[in-house]
């Protein structure tokens, strides 16, 4: 009687046991459905409507995002102006330093030109072509140019510079040693020995030093190619007499978290 008992008591604890476990499962599961009205995971769900909202939410005070970038508003980073100033030494011992530039877009390619003309009269040309199939990026060089020419080729290429998430573009000059690089994120970036030629440049567009700057692409984020990309890409390259292309491994995180 007492060994009938004892496996009853057995039997009840394994049930209790099942059925605890049972609750606390289905509490975690509603919880996770309910999240923001979708299951949670490490990777954010990007839906129609929540592109459509950012798309019409681009101008943050007096900062307007490029028609390439998609930013949802979901952490702590409000885009804005602004550069920071960074340092490293080279191995020759002498000191670069790093640029990083946030405009907004009425700004931005007005500015890439005038960095571009501190440049002196010759320069090299570095086409950035994201749009491949294997998650890798293609490099078009054109070197020994006049620094005017490819102004004013870059001039007619605007909206592709801005539109284009999956284009970016770096112009250099051995002579200035320094490099100036409009990224596929619509920033700015230099590099140089001697900076102060940008700075004055960055002060008359009104873009002051903030060693707090977050930029967007540090939060959640898109970036958008056009219809017309493929063309106005091989448009560009004929502009430029591109001299030879590289296939670079590695392509990009076109969203960020």
């Amino acid at each position: 009687m007492f060994a009938d008992v004892g496996i009853i008591a057995t039997l009840f604890i394994f049930y209790f046991i099942y059925a605890f476990y049972d609750i606390i499962r289905d509490c975690v599961a509603s919880f996770k459905q309910g999240y923001n009205g979708k299951e949670y995971n490490h990777e954010p769900v990007i839906t129609k409507d929540m592109i459509q909202e950012a798309m019409k939410n681009k101008t943050f005070g007096n900062f307007t995002l490029p028609p390439a970038v998609v930013f949802f508003k979901d952490g702590d980073v409000i885009p804005s102006e602004g550069y920071k100033v960074e340092k490293r030494i080279m191995p020759d011992g002498n000191i670069q330093s790093r640029i990083l530039v946030s405009a907004s877009v009425e700004k931005v390619l007005d500015m890439f030109n005038e960095f571009i003309a501190l440049l002196g009269d010759t320069c090299g040309v570095v086409l950035e072509d994201f749009r491949t199939d294997k998650g890798d990026h293609i490099d078009h060089f054109a070197y020994y140019k006049d620094t005017f020419v490819v102004r004013s080729i870059l001039l007619d290429f605007e909206e592709l510079l801005l539109n284009d998430g999956f284009v970016g573009l770096a112009v250099w000059s051995e002579m200035a040693q320094a490099e100036v690089q409009l990224t596929m994120h619509k920033v700015i970036q230099i590099y140089a020995r001697d900076i102060s030629p940008f700075q004055q440049v960055l002060a008359e567009f009104g873009i002051q030093e903030d060693t707090e700057l977050r930029f967007f692409f540090e939060d959640f984020y898109m970036l958008l190619s056009t219809d017309v990309g493929d063309f106005a890409v091989e448009a560009l390259k004929n502009r430029l007499c591109i001299d030879h292309s590289i296939m670079q491994a590695g392509g990009f995180e076109a969203m960020n978290n």
